[in-house]
């Protein structure tokens, strides 16, 4: 992983091989970033996305092989457990050009990613809420 800091964060590449969001994690913690957004593009493989079922209160996780194109990354930088954690979306397609997407568990990098941080001027905690089953932002 490169990266450089710009106005309000960093351009962040990340190499072949590199794993996506644990890397964006790990960054953020690095850095001592606490709290940030991510906005990226790049190639991905051995893709898992994620659907959260508000009935079940669980994910359903799919697994994509091979490559995929990273059509659009967001992500939200919170506290989680005293650590940054990188709560991530992602669209992909692949050689059928259809969209794919959902909540992004883990990806390596295939080829590139290419990313903004921007950081976020204060730090922002995760709470449980049992109503959802999820850790959401408290901003």
């Amino acid at each position: 992983m490169t990266y450089r800091e710009v106005e309000g964060g960093f351009l962040v590449r990340f190499d072949r091989g590199e794993r996506i969001p644990s890397g964006i994690s790990d960054l953020c913690a690095r850095l001592g970033i606490p709290a940030a957004t991510a906005q990226g593009i790049g190639a991905i493989e051995d893709v898992e996305l994620g659907y959260y079922d508000l009935a079940t209160k669980s994910y359903e996780r799919v697994k994509l092989d091979g490559s995929w194109e990273l059509v659009s990354l967001t992500s939200v930088v919170a506290t989680w457990e005293d650590q940054p954690f990188a709560h991530t979306h992602v669209v992909v397609s692949g050689r059928d050009f259809v969209a794919k997407g959902g909540h992004l568990f883990d990806a390596a990098v295939s080829i590139t990613v290419e990313l903004r941080l921007s950081r976020i001027g204060r730090e922002i905690q995760r709470v449980m809420n049992p109503e959802i089953g999820l850790h959401r932002i408290e901003p």
